[in-house]
């Protein structure tokens, strides 16, 4: 087989293999990513339009508004910080394709290399640092820490507004 018929049957496997397993994973988890994000903004949005709805029914209970408006605050800041977790995520999912594509990039070069320019395998750079590393990770771990306050968010709220209700938790 001539150098160029190695180089294509390389290329075609390595380009199989992106196609199928890593675009697989990655749409698999950004659909996981868009469910989780929608649930959030749901269940926030929700006990946020809980509290006009509950004070409104409730005219023969007594509601410490006080307390309900300290509830919809909370609600209020877990829903902005599933809107901002969600921009952080669409962020990290752009990056990680970008640093897909410039892995590709670096891999197909390196099969140029070996097969038709016929480098030895120890003069190519194999050692290359991953593409946007650091940004990736950072954008990967801070909406996790931001469902952690979200969590807390929405704990907070609706413990205030059973507290207006007068339910002790």
């Amino acid at each position: 087989m001539s150098d160029y018929e190695t180089y294509r049957a390389e290329f075609d496997k390595e380009q199989a293999y992106y196609d199928n397993l890593v675009a697989d994973t990655q749409n698999k988890a950004f659909d996981y990513g868009i469910l989780v994000v929608k649930n959030a903004i749901l269940v926030a949005g929700g006990g946020l339009l809980a509290i006009p709805a509950i004070v409104g029914l409730s005219k023969d209970v007594p509601i410490d508004r006080a307390q309900a408006a300290v509830a919809g605050i909370y609600f209020v800041s877990a829903l902005l910080i599933a809107i901002f977790a969600t921009y952080i995520i669409h962020l990290n999912w752009t990056l990680h394709s970008a640093a897909w594509e410039k892995h590709w990039e670096n891999r197909a070069e390196v099969l140029r290399k070996l097969h038709i320019e016929n480098v030895s395998p120890k003069e190519l750079e194999l050692g290359r640092q991953e593409p946007f590393k650091k940004r990736i990770a950072v954008s990967f771990y801070l909406p996790h820490f931001m469902a952690v306050i979200y969590l807390i968010l929405i704990g907070l709220g609706f413990l205030k507004l059973y507290s207006a209700l007068g339910v002790s938790a």
